[in-house]
């Protein structure tokens, strides 16, 4: 009988590398960049959550298997579902991160007196742009850390599993902002700044916007002064990152429109902060 294709709308590129890794063509240690030991971590933690998930489905079968056989094909549908965990997990940290982001407006200095339709249209048009920020907290050894299930994954193995592209120019922001070394404070500022836009289009009251983002901009310039004194032109820089990232979520947005596959597993926050975002 011919072996059921487990990998769905996939890119083309995945289902190729999904393939190799079950035929062993690839080496599945090297997806974390080469390290066994990290390696082993990442596919077990990763394997750890599969079968958690697996456990809720039926399993009653009556067909009778080797024990080699049936290692076989537990590692291949493992393999299988590697790139589908890792997206979902991923998904997860974006929908944590954009709940963050709405407790953390609600913190900030007048922006509950705006009314309600001005705080949704600010988070749904600041959520992006914010989240590309902050992966510079999550970037580290050539790789990034995805804090919800504790596991750190290299480009390469974003590279080997064919969603290198997706994230390349992401990742290559993220790690801009991480060398401007912003502290707590400094981060936090420029969160707020970037969510208090008063150019978001669907603005009954951009003017009051305007006023409360003037108020962050000038604490960031102030604390920015006190941090970084050899760093004068410091603020200019990040004034500049507030249109290289309007840009970033603008070519993202696009990326994912034609990659319906993808869209289509979007969580339902993330569908409505997509729509009409372009």
């Amino acid at each position: 009988m011919k072996e059921q294709d487990k990998t769905g709308n996939l890119p083309p590129i995945v289902k190729e590398n999904l393939h190799l890794l079950r035929n062993g063509t690839i080496d599945a240690t090297k997806l974390t960049g080469g390290d066994t030991e990290v390696g082993a971590d990442l596919l077990s933690k990763l394997r750890l959550l599969y079968f958690a998930s697996q456990k809720k489905k039926d399993t009653n079968t009556t067909t009778e298997k080797s024990p080699e056989q049936t290692a076989k094909d537990t590692f291949a549908m493992v393999e299988l579902n590697i790139v589908h965990t890792v997206y979902n997990q991923m998904q997860m940290q974006l929908v944590k991160c954009i709940c963050d982001l709405t407790e953390f407006a609600k913190c900030l200095p007048q922006f509950i007196s705006l009314n309600l339709n001005d705080q949704v249209v600010l988070l749904k048009y600041g959520s992006y742009e914010a989240m590309f920020v902050l992966l510079g907290t999550l970037i580290m050894d050539e790789g990034m850390l995805l804090p919800l299930i504790e596991v750190h994954m290299s480009y390469n193995f974003f590279h080997e599993m064919g969603m290198y592209n997706l994230m390349k120019e992401k990742f290559e922001f993220a790690e801009k902002i991480r060398a401007l070394d912003l502290n707590d404070e400094e981060m936090a500022l420029f969160i707020a700044v970037i969510i208090l836009c008063s150019d978001r289009p669907g603005l009954s009251n951009s003017k009051k916007v305007e006023q409360i983002q003037e108020e962050m901009l000038n604490a960031l310039k102030y604390q920015l002064s006190k941090s970084h004194p050899n760093k004068p032109r410091l603020f200019a820089h990040l004034l500049m990152k507030l249109t290289t990232v309007r840009q970033l979520v603008a070519d993202h947005v696009t990326m994912i429109e034609n990659m319906k596959h993808l869209r289509q597993r979007f969580p339902p926050l993330l569908n409505e902060i997509f729509s009409n975002l372009h």
